[in-house]
């Protein structure tokens, strides 16, 4: 996970890094420090959460077209029953399990935004999420992530410990850049317990890679001890989070944040989804856990008065394609809605529901068609940090990408 445009490779910088003791916690931490200047339009005590459902999330199960004979036809077995269904509108709404979210829905502070996607959908988890994390047309092959380049020119001030947070999933990291740092981490308590004896040195050695894995290891010893010492003298987290996979995640971007620790991005990855067969039972189990996990994060950063300073979303490769197959699953699809949610979010549906005709489908490839450019979300999470509109059509190579409708 190192990146360097010197004369040294990749092999060279794990290989060093393996000797001087750093492992696995500097082999993450990707970038130079950051300066000073705080440009115009940032805040820089916001932070956006981006949460990967990983393999591929079924977006009509989770927004559920109730009142489309359609859906009901295709999925004798799958489709959520019009009677269960959580009606935010006259024609959609939340799967059953969701129902921990309806409160921020009747609050005004969640919004679905339907049918994102790109044209030329790829079916591939490796290209769709590679797509979804660089920002890239589906032809297009970018090694830098959507978010590094945005940040990269901002120039954060100098108590902002880093650029990004990556849980668990630290390869599908959107804020990939070699001049921007993310730090991978299992929990902060567990960063700091496996880097506490790194030290700071000012020592040079006049090789390349060498030099840059001390400026790494300099890097990880400075983070973990900001880190160390904000959860230290932090009141800590008052709500009780599920003892799940994304509920850990989230209880430890609500340490940090609580702790006063400050990272414009966290992105998290919540994986199962991929649902070709058995999908009623695992999909409600995901959806049960997405929601408890969400809530509770949504109770501690209201309790905290930190619920204005996050916008959270949810994102996937793609979505599931419309018939049910033939082992009560779903396969690969395209379009699908996301979630988003903030103190600062006007709630609501941004979008119509999908288009399940027979004419639809068939132009398709029995996708979902998707009826918003994905980039539109993270045009809507730049804005939310405080970025321009030229900025953000910088990061994504001139291309203009408006906010989505819920700031």
């Amino acid at each position: 996970m190192l990146h360097d445009h010197s004369s040294c490779t990749r092999r060279d910088l794990l290989r060093l890094g393996a000797a001087l003791g750093l492992g696995s916690v500097a082999a993450p931490l990707m970038g130079a420090p950051a300066g000073d200047a705080i440009p115009g339009g940032k805040d820089w005590d916001r932070s956006v959460i981006l949460i990967e459902l990983d393999g591929g999330n079924d977006g009509l199960n989770t927004i559920v077209p109730f009142e489309d004979d359609q859906y009901y036809n295709l999925r004798p077995r799958l489709a959520i029953p019009k009677n269960d269904v959580i009606q935010l509108t006259t024609t959609l709404g939340l799967n059953p399990l969701l129902q921990p979210l309806k409160s921020a829905w009747d609050d005004d502070d969640l919004c679905i935004a339907m049918g994102l996607g790109y044209s030329n959908s790829n079916r591939s988890h490796f290209r769709g999420i590679d797509i979804w994390n660089t920002g890239a047309d589906s032809n297009e092959f970018l090694d830098t992530g959507w978010f590094g380049r945005l940040i990269h020119p901002a120039s954060p001030p100098s108590d902002i410990v880093g650029d990004a947070v990556l849980l668990k999933r630290y390869g599908s990291n959107p804020a990939e850049r070699s001049d921007v740092t993310s730090l991978a981490m299992s929990s902060p308590s567990e960063f700091v317990e496996q880097a506490e004896d790194l030290t700071t040195t000012t020592a040079s050695t006049g090789k390349v890679c060498l030099d840059h894995l001390l400026t790494l290891q300099n890097q990880v010893a400075n983070a973990v001890g900001s880190i160390d010492t904000a959860l230290t003298n932090s009141s800590g987290v008052g709500t009780t989070f599920p003892d799940t996979t994304l509920g850990k995640q989230l209880h430890s971007v609500a340490e940090m944040m609580v702790s006063g620790l400050r990272f414009p991005l966290y992105k998290l990855s919540f994986n199962g989804f991929d649902t070709h067969s058995g999908q009623a039972g695992r999909h409600a189990e995901l959806m049960t856990e997405l929601a408890a996990a969400l809530a509770a994060f949504r109770t501690e950063m209201r309790s905290q008065g930190l619920w204005d300073d996050v916008m959270v979303c949810t994102y996937s490769e793609f979505g599931r394609r419309v018939k049910e197959n033939g082992s009560a699953g779903t396969d690969h699809g395209s379009g699908a809605p996301h979630l988003i949610m903030g103190g600062r979010i006007n709630g609501g549906i941004l979008g119509s529901e999908p288009d399940l005709s027979a004419s639809s489908l068939d132009a398709n490839r029995g996708d979902v068609p998707p009826t918003d450019d994905f980039r539109r979300l993270y045009a809507t999470a730049a804005r939310f940090l405080g970025f321009s509109n030229s900025e953000i059509t910088s990061a994504f190579g001139g291309t203009s990408f408006s906010a989505l409708g819920c700031l």
